[in-house]
């Protein structure tokens, strides 16, 4: 976009937001074979005026463009493209209003007219107008389903309390742009406020039921207050024992709080009722490690690992269990597993320092020298970062 509206949301910003014109084609040609509906075709001089505004336009004279173009709607107000056009200019000149009403004209007089409801859902995004925008986008994206249109819808919706129906739409456009700091915030807006929706209606509903109880828990949890969540979450429990979630989030209370055995209790409480969750075997084989039981670690870690042979946390949590048991080739594989699937700097770091370790164990000084040397150098990375 030449001149980016002064938008209310992000159509104003981010590589998302491709330029309108880029992929809007110019609906009126004065030589165009498409028939001009119920009407004449233009005289001279209005054509005069169009080809000098579409030339301008091109040229990014806006202010002639706008001139010649206004001038052309005078003597032929009855051509819808030539209203689209105008309109066009409009909104590269950052005058939505003034954008909305030709492009209104334009789609009143020729509803299937193309790119304009597009561009008159961009301007009423721009304006706060966000459920006729809406409206526009729904029938431009139905017309042409691309990530930025469906973008602007997601971003209607979420601004006029539809944040469900942006859901799907922001995560198309994430799909295209997945480290697009505007689209990350609107799609964290949009699953914050489903997720509080349901958490009032879950509560306005089923107010002492054991999920009610433990979204308070959750609530408390997330904000710090550990002795409230655990009373919420003990009472969650005591209305349906068999609840499957409230164990685990428990143990993670308590693992934070280095209560490890309390954590170790509440995850195998978790297993029994959920014996295939990865995430708890892979917590509680954490648990147990700290508590100096990597002999019954292992078998849960190994669950987390073979669920999810990628996580990189469960394999060098398995790595150390199975150093603990001198069972040193599977251990440096599990280390040498981590460095393959992508690991942070510090699983990076501390798997190139373990393998160290277990290659001086088994007598190849050189090869352990070169580890020892690479965790040197990420450690240095670590500390510069740290630094920042």
């Amino acid at each position: 976009m030449k001149r980016p509206h002064p938008s209310v949301g992000a159509p104003r910003a981010g590589p998302v937001c491709l330029s309108v014109l880029g992929f809007l084609v110019i609906a009126f040609s004065p030589f165009s074979s498409e028939p001009l509906r119920s009407q004449t075709p233009p005289g001279p001089e209005v054509v005069a005026h169009v080809k000098a505004g579409l030339q301008a336009r091109s040229e990014q004279r806006y202010a002639d463009a706008r001139r010649e173009l206004e001038a052309a709607v005078k003597l032929a107000p009855r051509i819808a493209e030539i209203h689209l056009n105008l309109g066009l200019v409009y909104h590269e000149q950052a005058e939505p209003e003034l954008a909305v009403g030709a492009l209104g004209k334009a789609l009143a007089l020729k509803p299937e007219v193309k790119g304009a409801r597009m561009l008159m859902g961009f301007n009423l995004l721009a304006l706060g107008r966000y459920g006729p925008a809406a409206e526009h986008l729904e029938k431009a994206y139905q017309e042409d389903p691309t990530p930025q249109i469906g973008y602007w819808l997601g971003l209607s919706y979420l601004n006029s309390g539809r944040p469900r129906e942006a859901i799907p739409r922001l995560e198309e456009a994430l799909e295209e742009q997945p480290e697009n700091a505007d689209l990350l915030y609107y799609a964290a807006r949009a699953y914050s406020a489903v997720s509080a929706q349901l958490r009032l209606t879950l509560l306005r509903t089923a107010p002492e039921s054991a999920r009610a109880r433990q979204a308070t828990g959750d609530d408390h949890a997330l904000n710090g207050r550990t002795d409230r969540a655990i009373v919420e979450y003990e009472a969650a429990l005591e209305r349906t024992p068999q609840a499957v979630g409230i164990h685990r989030a428990l143990g993670d209370l308590y693992r934070e709080a280095s209560r490890l055995e309390d954590a170790a209790r509440h995850y195998e409480l978790e297993l029994r009722l959920a014996p295939g969750d990865l995430e708890t075997n892979y917590r509680y084989g954490e648990v147990l490690l700290q508590l100096g039981r990597s002999e019954d670690a292992l078998a849960h870690l190994r669950a987390a690992v073979d669920g999810d042979p990628t996580n990189t946390e469960a394999l060098f949590g398995l790595g150390k269990a199975l150093f603990d048991q001198s069972d040193l080739g599977a251990a440096e594989n599990a280390f040498r597993e981590v460095l393959a699937n992508r690991p942070t700097l510090q699983q990076a770091m501390s798997s190139h320092y373990e393998i160290a370790r277990i290659l001086r164990r088994r007598d190849m000084p050189e090869a352990a020298a070169e580890h020892l040397n690479l965790f040197r150098k990420l450690r240095g990375q670590l500390i510069r970062a740290d630094q920042k």
